[in-house]
């Protein structure tokens, strides 16, 4: 039996080799004992016992053909295990984000451009100017498709086509003729493209506009200046005038005239040639002028009048152009320095006639446009001719502001 002694702090048995009292924790030494009481007593000290990590444990299936291990894998291991595959979900997680959110941008961007083409086919569809030159160049392509298309009945007024229809009946080979007068300014049919140079939409809240047309065949030669007159133009157009070379022809006017001829003589068929000269003009004035032959300080000087009756007095158009002759033969002037379309209104007194510009615009030529500047503008309700007839011969005298237009360096004559 071992010795054994008391403690003599708390009177308990210990060891007697015993250096610390396993009741009451003081020390039994006496240099290290003062150390440890020299504050508070030395407290019992609790040791909390460590867990044991349960040993991996094998487990044999008999039911299986081949023996598997199973091992416990600790809760460390798997922690860890799963803090890696919450980061590889997480990065997975943004990649497909990213991937949706470009692909939604892609397709928004497409959606974007998509419905901005079809805002601007739109916006296209219901432009006044881009529905008439839809119009204008659809008509064309339909009257050059054919010589025998009835496109007359199609496309000009009502007014227009009865016209035609009278003339043609009082025409030898008049469908024939009178296609080629209204659509081809009387040239020989062939097959002609056309190109819409200019939309007038002056009137178009009263449903009328104007379009100038170029015409040019397979072998480059061209009819230019043609402008039709429209009405309907918000639905499907109708011509009421078909003008060449700023009004020094008129289709629906030659028809007009030419019925009327042979309605007044009581005849039926009257002539092969319906483009006769003697019926482009009903009175003294009614009709096409040209007065031609001055100069206009560098260039020469052109202007094409047409005028019709309007109760005792005459309305009509005015074409001025700045520039010089191409073929003086056929009429061909290049208005290189500036043009002027224009309304007049003119009133006869005896052998005399005052014509009146009312409006106009301008346009450039190749190289200017002279009509914009001080001396060569006119104000509304200007004065421009005093044109005087001698017998078959036409005088012009140019007054106001035209006088600086047709300077008087040569002789002013007009032919009608």
């Amino acid at each position: 039996m071992e010795d054994t002694k008391k403690c003599p702090y708390c009177g308990q048995e210990i060891k007697a080799i015993a250096k610390k009292c396993r009741f009451c924790g003081q020390w039994l030494d006496k240099d290290t004992n003062d150390v440890a009481t020299k504050g508070e007593a030395v407290k019992p000290q609790v040791v909390t016992p460590v867990e044991q990590v349960t040993p991996i444990e094998e487990v044999k299936e008999d039911n299986k053909a081949t023996d598997s291990v199973v091992t416990s894998i600790p809760s460390s291991e798997t922690s860890s295990n799963g803090s890696k595959n919450s980061v590889v979900y997480w990065i997975l997680g943004v990649v497909a984000a990213a991937l949706l959110i470009g692909i939604g941008f892609l397709l928004g961007n497409n959606k974007s451009d998509t419905s901005v083409d079809q805002e601007q086919a739109a916006v296209e569809e219901t432009d006044p100017e881009t529905l008439i030159r839809k119009q204008v160049e659809a008509i064309y392509a339909d009257v050059f498709s054919s010589p025998a298309a009835n496109c007359e009945s199609r496309y000009l007024t009502s007014e227009f086509y009865n016209l035609y229809v009278q003339a043609r009946d009082m025409t030898t080979d008049g469908e024939s003729q009178w296609k080629k007068n209204i659509w081809l300014k009387g040239e020989e049919w062939r097959e002609m493209s056309a190109k819409v140079t200019e939309v007038d939409l002056t009137f178009y809240p009263m449903n009328k506009a104007s379009a100038r047309v170029d015409l040019t065949d397979n072998n480059g030669k061209s009819i230019k200046n043609v402008t039709l007159y429209l009405e309907d133009v918000k639905g499907n157009c109708r011509i009421r005038e078909i003008s060449y070379d700023f009004g020094y022809y008129e289709a629906k006017k030659a028809l007009e005239s030419y019925v009327g001829q042979n309605n007044q003589s009581g005849a039926g068929t009257q002539s092969s040639d319906p483009y006769d000269a003697s019926n482009d003009v009903l009175d003294y004035w009614q009709g096409n002028m040209v007065i031609d032959g001055c100069i206009y300080r560098y260039c020469n000087s052109i202007v094409r009048l047409f005028l019709e009756k309007n109760g005792e007095n005459y309305k009509g158009d005015i074409w001025i152009g700045l520039g010089d002759y191409i073929d003086k033969s056929a009429g061909k002037f290049d208005y290189w320095a500036g043009e002027l379309n224009g309304k007049v209104r003119a009133k006869a007194s005896g052998n005399s006639l005052l014509v009146t510009l009312v409006s106009y615009t301008t346009g450039a030529g190749e190289r200017d446009n002279y009509f914009t500047r001080e001396y060569a503008t006119f104000q509304p309700n200007s004065q421009i001719f005093v044109i005087t007839k001698n017998g078959s011969k036409y005088d012009a005298k140019p007054v106001g502001k035209m006088e600086n237009i047709l300077d008087g360096t040569c002789t002013i004559s007009v032919t009608k």
